[in-house]
């Protein structure tokens, strides 16, 4: 395995087991911006996606597609959405939030461009950051080498999903369950072409070139196979660096606590601290003053680090700070206060996002209304169909398939079936009046309701 790259995913467990499917240099694109997010960072940047980069990284032949192909991949990103299911008051929810938010790409025209300056610039959708910034818990985190001479994008989906349960070493699916995670319910519909496309090429490739490998059953009725059931292992031909391996020590530091000794506190607050103290100090510190008062000073330390007067060597003030026992009442004092205050924002936040959830279903209904609602007046008047659907057609993001018919793009092209109804109600203003009746009070209800939070 390459050496090259010593790098870090990490993704909520909810963006893991999420819904949707991604060709392979958009799963290229986006494991590239992946491995561009720093542990502390509190918001997207935009990030500089190179071409020489992904070439090196992803191990491909450097031509002159390349670029396209990446810039392309990345346009192809902007339709892209990730649906995650959720519970809301004991109801099934579908979350649905696109990838990216913007783009920026060389135009190439005559004139040559060095290869080793062609980059994209690409930004994460903001909805994106419950599932990628700040994680502290229920996320799943592996070395970006085991996936980056992965052939198939399926065969990435299914190491994320199995190297979530590595610790467990056993998870189960439905078909139809994994299908649907991984997008290929309409693509695979035979079980054994499944089998074979998907599951045996991944195991084939998991195998092959990265930290886990697996064995299955299968779980039959009859004759149909229902459930799979995934056996993991540890892959003896490469061993990855985890990123809570312990760092080298300076030469002052008391000698290490043995790696299979468990200490109360250690996996929750080392990944706060690794680049300012060792694994071994770590430890000592939580044997000699326990893990309450270690998470109230690295906590506090964190606070200071986004002050104006942050420490010049946070390992040191650390260690100052465990010393003595003066400033612990203070800190939890204030941290008493923020909490309280914290917990109001949160409470606030979760009420705004309970409104835009209603807000979005509702907004999704009126549409529904208005494409049925245009689906009758065409059945009825012929000419304003024909009139509407050229109009569509010759608008700037109709998003029209020429391999289809009219009546086949407006029933299952959405970009299409959205320029048809936006022309509609050009042509006749009055066409969804009684549609917005329907509605339009209640938005407002919550459009002011939200707007008050």
């Amino acid at each position: 395995m390459s050496q090259e790259v010593v790098k870090f995913i990490k993704k909520s467990n909810e963006l893991v087991e999420a819904k949707y499917k991604f060709d392979i240099w958009e799963t290229r694109i986006f494991t590239k911006m992946l491995t561009m997010i720093h542990r502390d960072d509190e918001d997207f940047k935009e990030y500089r996606v190179y071409l020489r980069d992904i070439v090196n990284e992803f191990g491909l032949e450097k031509n002159k597609e390349a670029y396209e192909w990446l810039r392309q991949g990345a346009k192809k990103l902007m339709k892209k959405s990730f649906y995650i299911p959720y519970e809301l008051d004991g109801q099934k929810r579908m979350f649905e939030t696109p990838v990216i938010s913007s783009l920026d790409s060389a135009v190439l025209e005559d004139r040559a461009i060095s290869n080793e300056h062609l980059y994209i610039g690409i930004s994460f959708h903001p909805r994106m950051k419950p599932y990628l910034l700040q994680l502290k818990s229920k996320f799943t985190m592996y070395d970006v080498r085991n996936i980056l001479k992965l052939p198939s994008t399926y065969s990435i989906r299914i190491y994320e999903l199995l190297k979530q349960y590595e610790k467990i070493g056993k998870r189960k699916f439905k078909v139809d369950e994994l299908k649907d995670i991984l997008g290929v319910e309409n693509e695979y519909p035979m079980y054994a072409n499944f089998k074979q496309r998907v599951i045996n090429k991944a195991q084939k490739d998991l195998g092959e070139h990265t930290d886990i490998m697996f064995t299955f059953d299968e779980i039959k009725v009859g004759r149909a196979v229902i459930d799979l059931v995934f056996y993991i292992e540890s892959n003896p031909k490469f061993v990855t660096v985890n990123q809570n391996q312990e760092k080298k020590a300076p030469k002052n530091v008391i000698k290490a606590i043995p790696k299979n000794v468990m200490v109360d506190g250690f996996d929750d607050i080392y990944p706060l601290i690794e680049d300012y103290v060792t694994e071994a100090k770590l430890k000592e510190w939580l044997n000699l003053h326990g893990e309450k008062k270690v998470k109230i000073a690295v906590k506090y330390l964190r606070e200071q680090l986004k002050s104006s007067n942050k420490p010049e060597n946070p390992g040191g003030y650390l260690q100052k700070l465990l010393k003595t026992d003066d400033w612990m009442q203070q800190i939890t004092n204030q941290q008493v206060v923020r909490e309280k205050v914290k917990n109001a924002a949160e409470d606030k936040v979760a009420r705004r996002r309970r409104v835009e959830d209603q807000l979005r279903v509702l907004k999704a209904e009126l549409y529904r209304s208005q494409v049925d609602r245009v689906g009758e007046v065409f059945e009825k008047d012929s000419d304003f169909k024909q009139k509407s659907i050229e109009n569509a057609k010759n608008s700037m993001f109709s998003g029209y398939n020429d391999g289809m018919t009219d009546d086949e793009n407006f029933a299952q092209n959405p970009i299409f079936t959205a320029a048809v109804v936006g022309q509609a109600e050009k042509i006749n203003k009055n066409i969804f009046t009684e549609v917005y009746k329907s509605y339009r009070s209640k938005i407002e209800v919550l459009e002011r309701e939200y707007k008050s939070l």
